[in-house]
């Protein structure tokens, strides 16, 4: 559950992050519930008046499930303890690289769905996204940042930061780009980190920008 109070206070607040284990799911489920709320997409896509109805809360953890033991994905968490506070969850990532097997989004519709989902614009929107992805890519090795929220109360205190430079720091190793599809209020972060503007996709409305980044020195590689 999130906290009411932001925490402003960066010194007193020790970070770590580690790859999501089970124990981790409830926790990570209600950051993914609650840290979109008011987002054009989020509201386009969820009308429930519950945001951590039961059912919303286990269709996200069925999907950690599926991630932790995809040889491609990394599902990262980064944990927060301040003065007299017990370590806990506050913010998460889904990597995925740096092979991306495709993904039938229709046949994932399939599966039931919780009270207040727009099954038809989730269908119709992820299956964009990922033909907006596949067109960019091909089969061309990349990491991929799936997903990344971070608990309102900590926005601010670098957790988001970490979770980046998860991905950036092993497409760097690698001599890799990562990719990622952001939202309006995050396209001047990662625009700062050196992620750049390639396309865009829009459904309904609402616009998200494909964004690029490639390690330095990288950018003319001949594959690309």
């Amino acid at each position: 559950m999130t906290n009411d109070k932001p925490h402003n206070s960066r010194n007193k607040l020790q970070l770590s992050m580690h790859r999501a284990t089970p124990a981790d799911f409830q926790a990570m489920a209600r950051i993914h519930a609650t840290a979109f709320t008011g987002t054009p997409l989020d509201s386009r896509m969820y009308t429930g008046a519950d945001r951590c109805a039961p059912d919303r809360l286990q269709s996200f953890i069925e999907r950690y499930e599926k991630a932790v033991v995809d040889p491609n994905s990394y599902l990262m968490v980064v944990k927060a303890r301040g003065e007299d506070e017990e370590e806990k969850v506050v913010g998460f990532a889904k990597w995925a690289g740096p092979v991306h097997p495709k993904t039938d989004m229709k046949k994932m519709a399939e599966k039931p769905m919780p009270v207040g989902i727009d099954v038809e614009f989730l269908t119709g929107f992820l299956t964009a996204m990922s033909e907006k992805h596949d067109q960019i890519w091909k089969d061309r090795p990349h990491y991929y940042l799936h997903l990344i929220a971070t608990d309102p109360a900590y926005q601010g205190l670098g957790v988001g930061r970490l979770l980046l430079d998860f991905g950036l720091d092993k497409a760097r190793k690698e001599g890799l780009p990562c990719y990622l599809e952001a939202s309006p209020a995050g396209k001047p972060i990662y625009e700062h980190l050196g992620y750049e503007v390639v396309d865009q996709f829009e459904m309904d409305g609402i616009v998200l920008p494909c964004m690029l980044w490639w390690p330095e020195g990288k950018k003319e590689a001949k594959w690309w």
